[in-house]
């Protein structure tokens, strides 16, 4: 195949797309496993932080939730800081509105650019990849509260990987929004006793962990039916 093929290949539309999302989630990792955040921004710091900005705490932390969708920062020390400022609940409102964003933004970026590329050029070849793609449109909703309360910490890599599924979006926000919120109570109940252990929080945080197993498992029972 001649050189000027392969580029004009390359730069069709549905192909571009893809090869900047794949740029794009390749810079991303590379400064989550080379930069090593967890060492550089420490839940002391960020407590520091946001008491320094008042009023605008906030405002500040759901501007940086959204920055970390984009750059794969644990967000479980975000949410963990949010309960050590705020305490529990004000902390777990926060924290759920920084987490809304951010999986709208990662969903929606790996939507735009990913998701015709898989399609045509992945899925529609294979018959059985094609018959699993009908099959999450069709329970897109199910799909997604499962994925959200197994995999409650990979908030990003959820959001992106959903993106270039089929799931609508009118069925992936509301599911998605019942799946982070124990992951974001847990977390804020996680800071908060790392300041002042309370032997409540701590059972609260117990039945929140069963509670998660059990949806999980009830949910899953559902969507074999």
């Amino acid at each position: 195949m001649k050189i000027k093929e392969i580029m004009s290949k390359i730069f069709k539309k549905n192909n571009l797309k893809f090869l900047i999302l794949i740029l794009f989630l390749a810079h991303s990792t590379y400064l989550y496993f080379f930069y090593s955040p967890e060492s550089i921004f420490e839940l002391q710091a960020l407590q520091t932080t946001l008491n320094d900005l008042g009023k605008y705490g906030p405002l500040g932390f759901i501007l940086t939730f959204i920055i970390s969708a984009l750059l794969f920062f644990p967000n479980s020390l975000l949410a963990q800081g949010s309960g050590q400022v705020w305490g529990i609940i004000p902390g777990t409102f926060y924290t759920l509105i920084g987490m809304v964003f951010a999986t709208f933004i990662s969903f929606s970026i790996s939507r735009y650019l990913g998701r015709r590329f898989i399609y045509f050029q992945i899925i529609r070849k294979h018959p059985d990849l094609h018959k699993l793609d009908i099959l999450i449109r069709q329970h897109s909703f199910w799909v997604m509260l499962i994925s959200r309360l197994i995999f409650g910490p990979y908030l990003d890599f959820i959001s992106y990987l959903a993106g270039l599924s089929p799931v609508s979006k009118k069925r992936y926000f509301p599911a998605t929004l019942l799946g982070i919120l124990p992951t974001a109570l847990i977390y804020n109940i996680l800071g908060a006793l790392s300041l002042n252990f309370s032997f409540v929080f701590f059972l609260l945080y117990l039945a929140l962990s069963a509670l998660i197993l059990l949806s999980t498992y009830f949910t899953l029972k559902h969507f074999q039916k």
